[in-house]
């Protein structure tokens, strides 16, 4: 009966190729034979499953089922991912936590291996199955098929087990924490490729660093995956139909309140004039993204300056990504859905400049 299913769908199915949009002075890339290839050309020949179109499953027909499947499937015992964790404590008393992974024992790799550095989703890390399904191939033995390289996941503080220690979180805009890892990432490994990834938050906060480094970029590239460019446009997005408020807001506002509370004890320590604030979303049992974004993140989501925020739309503006590319200066993949439930706005047509 599936096979039937997935016939008849594939047999009505309207076609809907990717679009690719790129710079009219695209990125050039030097490959290992030290020939050139425009990053377009690059994806056209090297990559041409990016451009194909993407028939799901039969049971998995738009953006909605397939988000839930991949919040509600098992896949614990798929892409096992083996990591060496190294904690760094940061000049606001702060503490991030790096997870190592590569084709053997850090210890035995060459220095000079070329290095994945990925941010994850919003209360993510780097447990979860997306992260863990791009690092067990990039990272397994190129024996075993995979490209050999050392990956490293830059978790959000307190997320995936590692502590928070001062009043301050993180958020869609702070990129500070991200340097700090790639100052230590690049002073432990000075000859290596470095390659960044995001997804999702993590998609903006790689976005809006590189187009902040510039020329500067420790990344040789990067790829931003489901990113969340315009911050305001899409929060109206989700406010603006019932089942988004209701589902996906709800969702990732509990989350994000379950963590923000779990270390309320260590921000009031440090910022007890937050306390009517904590207490508001507190007393919300299930808060929208928007209401946690309006009680904390607008607070605690980074360093002064700027934050605070006076209000959540300006903290919204200000923590977009999407006026950031034009100012990246290595070569920068995006890959974003049309289906996407969550991120809706998508900075299209690319600015011609970027």
């Amino acid at each position: 009966m599936g096979s039937f299913l997935s016939l008849l769908q594939y047999s009505t199915h309207t076609e809907t190729m990717t679009a690719l949009h790129v710079s009219p002075d695209p990125a050039v890339l030097k490959l290992q034979d030290q020939s050139e290839l425009s990053l377009k050309e690059f994806i056209e020949s090297r990559c041409p499953s990016v451009l194909k179109e993407f028939i799901p499953q039969w049971w998995l027909f738009n953006g909605h089922l397939q988000t839930a499947y991949c919040v509600f499937g098992d896949f614990s015992k798929i892409d096992k991912v083996i990591y060496e964790r190294t904690l760094l404590q940061l000049s606001d008393g702060g503490t991030l936590g790096l997870d190592f992974t590569g084709p053997g024992p850090q210890e035995t790799m060459n220095p000079e291996t070329t290095i994945l550095v990925v941010m994850h989703g919003l209360t993510g890390g780097s447990y979860e199955s997306y992260v863990r399904s791009i690092l067990s191939f990039a990272c397994a033995s190129k024996e075993h098929g995979g490209l050999g390289y050392r990956g490293v996941v830059v978790n959000f503080r307190g997320c995936a087990g590692v502590e928070i220690t001062s009043p301050q979180f993180y958020s869609a805009g702070h990129t500070d924490d991200l340097r700090t890892a790639m100052v230590y990432i690049s002073s432990k490994f000075p000859k290596a490729r470095k390659i960044g990834m995001g997804f999702s938050l993590g998609a903006s906060v790689v976005t809006r660093y590189m187009g902040e480094e510039g020329e500067n970029c420790k990344f040789a590239s990067g790829c931003a995956l489901a990113c969340p460019w315009d911050i305001l446009k899409n929060s109206d997005h989700l406010q603006n139909s019932w089942l988004h408020r209701t589902i996906y807001s709800k969702a990732m506002g509990k989350n994000l309140k379950k963590l923000f509370l779990g270390y309320k004890d260590v921000v009031l320590k440090g910022a007890e004039h937050l306390r009517p604030y904590i207490e508001k979303v507190e007393n919300i049992s299930s808060p929208r993204l928007i209401d946690v974004d309006e009680t904390l993140t607008r607070f605690l989501g980074g360093s002064s300056p700027p934050f605070p925020f006076p209000t959540t739309t300006d903290y919204y503006k200000w923590a977009s990504s999407h006026p950031h590319i034009k100012k990246i200066r290595v070569p920068f993949l995006a890959l974003s859905d049309m289906d996407d439930p969550v991120v809706q706005a998508i900075p299209l047509p690319v600015p011609e400049e970027a």
